[in-house]
């Protein structure tokens, strides 16, 4: 982080450091105290460079991330040559934005002859494994949380396309920073879900073509890359998607949405399915013993252990269970 740092505030940053600068700032997986660590080492090294104590780490890293975004969108960086005080400007460029207080300064002085360019060669991808949620920080300010066993792809110049376009295998959470100019974009299973800004969910798993998006706040519309249909959702609506059929309902937000803050619900599901979700989960292999896979189950799981979920699981069922390894063995009592 501390050599990132000291790369872009002495301008030697090409944009692919830039971008991986701003997603550690907006990762929440790092520690605010390596940010500080990191800004503390350009205030040693540069004596004209001074901070504000009095901002919050979290304005602080918003006040980078924005001046990066400006730099980034317009390429308009300091002279490499004038190293000494491009220090100074960026740092004072921060500083700035601190005193203004938002980070919106960086959208009203968003160029607007972005590129109409709606493919681009190089990506990033973001995975989850078993066992893992991730929220990722998106350069134009948007985050998305991962769900289990799921990947998000997005281009590498995201900034400077005409869409904000992602694709999404699995699962995930989206909370979109609204650009009327420049709507956003979500391809999954031959479906794009596209917005200018709200918050949804996508729900793509599995090898058929079954898919969900429901809205939590905002519209979106869901269209076929294929053919002409098309559906409109407001909050608390949702489109189950497939081949075969596609319908609008209402949203059970506990459902749906619960998985975000760690909650699993279900509701008469077969058990071999919810031993299927549950396995990803907890990154753990479910073997059952008998004929009672189709069985429905219905239960509520709220950010417990692996030992408290198979005790309610078991009770529920009239079952019990045996852990060998990472294989839970499941049969009637």
């Amino acid at each position: 982080m501390k050599k990132a740092f000291s790369n872009y505030f002495n301008n030697r940053a090409d944009r692919r450091e830039l971008q991986e600068l701003r997603e550690a700032l907006l990762d929440t997986q790092i520690d605010d105290e390596e940010i500080v660590s990191s800004m503390c080492s350009i205030e040693d090294n540069h004596p004209l460079v001074e901070f504000p104590e009095h901002i919050s780490k979290a304005r602080m890293k918003k006040a980078i991330v924005s001046q990066i975004d400006r730099d980034y969108a317009t390429n308009n960086l300091p002279n490499i040559d004038s190293r000494s005080s491009s220090v100074v400007y960026l740092a004072a460029a921060v500083v700035a934005l601190l005193m203004v207080g938002s980070i919106a300064v960086y959208y009203s002085l968003q160029p607007s002859n972005v590129s109409t360019g709606s493919i681009a060669e190089n990506w990033k991808t973001i995975k989850t494994e078993r066992g893992q949620l991730r929220t990722v920080g998106l350069p134009d300010g948007s985050r998305v949380k991962l769900s289990v066993e799921s990947s998000l792809k997005y281009a590498t110049d995201f900034m400077s396309t005409k869409k904000r376009e992602v694709y999404l295998t699995g699962e995930a959470f989206f909370e979109v920073e609204r650009m009327p100019k420049r709507p956003f974009v979500v391809h999954a299973k031959g479906v794009q879900t596209q917005v200018l800004g709200t918050s949804f969910n996508v729900k793509a798993l599995g090898g058929g073509s079954r898919l969900e998006v429901a809205v939590k706040s905002g519209k979106v519309k869901v269209s076929s890359e294929r053919d002409k249909d098309q559906f409109y959702l407001e909050p608390n609506q949702m489109v189950t998607w497939s081949d075969v059929r596609k319908e609008k309902m209402p949203v059970d937000a506990l459902v749906t949405f619960g998985w975000i803050d760690g909650t699993l619900l279900f509701e008469r599901e077969p058990l071999s399915k919810v031993l299927d979700r549950l396995s990803t989960w907890y990154d753990v292999d479910f073997l059952i013993k008998g004929d009672f896979g189709d069985e429905p189950y219905s239960g509520v799981h709220r950010k417990e252990s692996l030992e408290t979920l198979l005790t309610g699981l078991c009770f529920a069922g009239n079952l019990t269970y045996q852990k060998q390894g990472r294989q839970i063995v499941l049969r009637r009592k």
